[in-house]
């Protein structure tokens, strides 16, 4: 099964580099290490929500992660996705390039767009949180078999209870409203972005205005 595995992903990999099993048990090993540590999930201090997502097969396929927390005082978010290729496909990459390379020194060199969101630039951060209460969370159909599924990881932590769901089908709906509230948080975190882009070049058209002749 493994070999057949590694026949079909090192397609995905490209024509560049040549890929053995001893990559595909590296990549393997150090995912979940890589995970915590760009985007951790176990060990972040009060959160309300935390959510991760990848596909371990498909590696090639974008990571999610956001975590909140302050609910319901002032709430902050935070954010990651990748920049360029999955996380696991730059790990891959990298160390197949240089197989010396030492697992720290690759994962310093995973690109990453993190963002930090605060309630006050994104309204929808409260009101999609808000309709956590409302979600579904029946379990998925299990006389559907899904080879290769996907890995939606969501924990909710309250104050007198914690529960953790793991969801392989994309269509469940905690991933859904997982993925909606990760779609609006990139969202939000864009138009924050711009906007202070468009306030750097304002400030920059100001001086030039008032800067003395030469």
């Amino acid at each position: 099964m493994l070999l057949w595995w590694c026949l079909l992903l090192a397609n995905a990999v490209g024509n560049t580099v040549e890929t053995t099993r001893e990559d595909w048990q590296w990549l393997a090993s150090n995912r979940d290490p890589a995970f915590e540590r760009l985007m951790p999930f176990s060990r972040i201090a009060e959160p309300n929500v935390t959510y991760r997502s990848y596909q371990d097969h498909y590696y090639m396929v974008p990571e999610r992660y956001f975590s909140v927390r302050g609910w319901p005082r002032a709430l902050e978010a935070v954010v990651v996705s990748p920049v360029g290729p999955s996380i696991q496909q730059q790990l891959l990459e990298m160390h197949v390039a240089d197989r010396d390379a030492s697992f720290e020194s690759i994962l310093a060199r995973v690109k990453l767009h993190r963002a930090v969101i605060l309630d006050a630039q994104c309204p929808a951060l409260r009101r999609r949180l808000r309709t956590l209460p409302k979600v579904d969370t029946r379990l998925s159909d299990w006389s559907a078999v899904v080879f290769h599924a996907p890995s939606h990881l969501i924990r909710i932590e309250a104050r007198d209870a914690t529960v953790e769901v793991l969801a392989n089908d994309d269509h469940n709906p905690s991933a859904q409203w997982a993925v909606r509230m990760f779609t609006e948080l990139r969202e939000c975190a864009s138009a924050t972005e711009r906007a202070a882009a468009r306030a750097v070049e304002q400030g920059h058209e100001a001086d030039e205005v008032h800067a003395p002749a030469p």
